[in-house]
């Protein structure tokens, strides 16, 4: 584990600048930390960025509304007032679902439709709701901005051990292209993006293992391994 000052102090040392925490690399250094976290959080969903929760109020004949301002990426949605799930569905299928979008009742389904008029994550709905309904919904958090009050704080909240090993290459590549070398930073962002490339490669797996689990059984069941399926094409159906 690390803190945001030894992190910053090694992305420095290997960069050839000052360490100094009361100098101007060390305030650009930690700028740098926080657009790398950023970027690191954009790249898959990532099971330690923050789980969060808010309550969202849907107004009869609105077909969308913004997410709050710390909202990443929505997870899911319930309708508390109809008791029930709101399921996710693909944009292109969902506007096929409603061309029109002239339906309207309890909402049954929700789409990310991108970002709304105040800069914020918004999603759609259909049916377009005919109610005042509330809705409970999940999400994981845009990572909150480190400033000098966290530099002694242990990263491990909030990021873990190979997030911290990559940031110090994310730093020290991006000083290296501010102050013209252009080799040392492209090679210190390959050593970043090896980085992060492994941990999606082990997350994807981590995922595809929880979300297969019960096709594998259905696989191995004697019901569907002891019969085949045939099928015939009557002429003018297709």
């Amino acid at each position: 584990k690390m803190t945001l000052t030894e992190v910053l102090t090694m992305a420095l040392r290997r960069a050839g600048l000052s360490t100094s925490t009361t100098g101007t690399f060390w305030t650009i250094a930690r700028d740098y930390f926080n657009l790398g976290m950023q970027d690191l959080a954009s790249r898959a969903e990532w099971s330690f960025l923050r789980a969060s929760s808010a309550n969202l109020t849907l107004t009869a004949g609105q077909a969308a509304n913004e997410l709050a301002s710390d909202v990443l990426y929505p997870m899911s949605f319930y309708d508390r007032t109809n008791n029930k799930k709101i399921l996710p569905m693909s944009e292109s299928r969902f506007h096929d679902f409603d061309p029109d979008k002239d339906s309207s009742g309890p909402v049954n389904y929700w789409t990310n439709t991108g970002i709304g008029s105040t800069g914020y994550v918004e999603v759609s709905w259909t049916p377009i709701p005919d109610a005042t309904d509330v809705v409970y919904y999940t999400y994981r958090s845009i990572p909150a901005d480190k400033t000098s009050s966290n530099d002694s704080a242990n990263l491990l909240a909030t990021m873990p051990l190979w997030g911290q090993h990559a940031m110090v290459f994310y730093i020290s590549g991006t000083y290296k292209g501010e102050k013209g070398d252009m080799r040392g930073e492209a090679q210190d962002l390959r050593e970043y993006e090896k980085r992060v490339s492994e941990a999606i490669a082990i997350n994807s797996r981590q995922e595809g293992q929880t979300r297969h689990r019960m096709s594998k059984r259905r696989r191995r069941s004697p019901s569907h391994s002891s019969h085949s399926l045939s099928f015939t094409v009557d002429p003018g159906t297709l």
